[in-house]
């Protein structure tokens, strides 16, 4: 928002009305009096400097304002952008400020060209009297979003504002699971992302504590459509996870728009305690497929995680015999397309191998080891059979 200059000295009105909204920015009442009884117009509007009321309130000297508003300043008074006085007055954060425009009849859901209203400007520079003064007002709306579009609740997790989301959700018309920030995301799933200091953590934690949140609201586009445990296992917020896990209306299970489960995506991205922590799960469905088709363990397998490999194979529910719907291939085939020599002695190791049909899956990997040339992984399965057969 613009800044305002002042002059040294009190000159009568120019014919932009400057030396006005200089002495209103500064809040020098007798110069401004002055001013106004040589008829300098309260209302006056200079391109940049903007309007007397709004360098006022801006400023935050509410007798100044007082003053102008007293004179016939108009509280609807529109300047660069579409920002009106109490727009500025709800950034700068002066209460007293605030009231009075709205005292004056001045519109509390103004929006501006970047259709924030005075609410969304106090959310973002963590203005909590004034949020809790624009808050108490019916004719506020609460969930209104801007150009990104953010709500007020989004600037509070995007910034860490734990206090003041609080105060939001003590607000009965607030929908804490709606509100999209960038590519379609929820507040629950952007804390998911944005949390790396202690301060963004509890906002986590104070969402996940309101009794309305929908833990399992789906993102946009922008993150796959994965609700917000999804996002955490993507990003490896093992924290997140742990705190999304102990919430009591959770779906472990829960597939993104793509389908794709949190142990889908914790197994391909690599984290091993995000894995750990979802297969702790007594009720997670460990072989549940993607709409790929393929299991975590396949999944795993064919990125060439070892490690999340050797845990899942490890874990009796899962069934390592399992093939991938769309190539028809199991988890061992697919580590031996890759060439993940590590991947198929784990999996040959893990005994899956011996019961029926076992010498067959086998005998598949070996044909698509020998195809694809890794030599390592065809010997290693050509003496696995031999031990097989012995």
């Amino acid at each position: 928002m613009a800044g305002y200059y002042a002059d040294n000295h009190v000159e009568f009105a120019d014919s932009h009305g400057i030396t006005l909204i200089a002495a209103a920015a500064e809040g020098r009442i007798k110069d401004m009096e002055i001013l106004l009884n040589n008829c300098t117009n309260p209302a006056v509007e200079h391109t940049f400097f903007g309007a007397p009321l709004h360098a006022a309130a801006w400023g935050g000297h509410t007798a100044a304002v007082s003053l102008l508003l007293d004179r016939g300043a108009s509280p609807h008074t529109r300047v660069r952008d579409g920002y009106t006085a109490l727009h500025l007055a709800a950034t700068a954060g002066n209460v007293d400020v605030v009231q009075l425009p709205l005292n004056s009849g001045a519109e509390a859901n103004a929006k501006s060209k970047f259709f924030s209203n005075p609410l969304i400007c106090a959310a973002a520079t963590d203005q909590e009297k004034v949020a809790k003064l624009l808050l108490a007002r019916k004719d506020v709306d609460v969930n209104s979003e801007d150009i990104h579009p953010y709500t007020p609740i989004s600037y509070h997790v995007l910034n860490g504002y734990t206090m003041l989301l609080k105060r939001f959700l003590e607000s009965p018309p607030i929908r804490p699971a709606y509100g999209s920030l960038m590519h379609g995301g929820t507040p629950l799933i952007w804390a998911c992302h944005n949390c790396n200091t202690p301060e963004e953590e509890g906002v986590l934690k104070v969402l996940l504590q309101h009794s309305k949140l929908d833990v399992n609201f789906l993102s946009g586009p922008g993150d796959n459509g994965l609700a917000a445990l999804g996002c955490a296992a993507s990003i490896g917020f093992g924290v997140g996870v742990k705190l999304l896990l102990a919430h009591p209306n959770i779906d472990v299970n829960q597939g993104s728009e793509s389908y794709f489960t949190a142990l889908e995506v914790a197994a391909a991205e690599g984290h091993e305690d995000i894995v750990q922590a979802l297969l702790a799960c007594p009720n997670l469905d460990v072989n549940q497929m993607s709409t790929w088709d393929d299991t975590a363990l396949y999944i795993a397998a064919r990125k060439g995680n070892k490690s999340v490999v050797h845990l899942l194979i490890g874990d009796l529910r899962v069934d390592a015999l399992v093939r991938s719907y769309h190539d028809g291939e199991t988890p061992m085939t697919a580590a031996a397309v890759g060439g993940h020599e590590a991947i198929v002695k784990v999996l040959l190791m893990s005994g899956s191998f011996y019961g029926k049909d076992g010498e067959d899956r086998i005998c598949e990997s070996l044909d698509a080891a020998r195809a694809n040339g890794h030599l390592n992984i065809v010997s290693l399965l050509e003496l696995f059979l031999e031990c097989f057969n012995g």
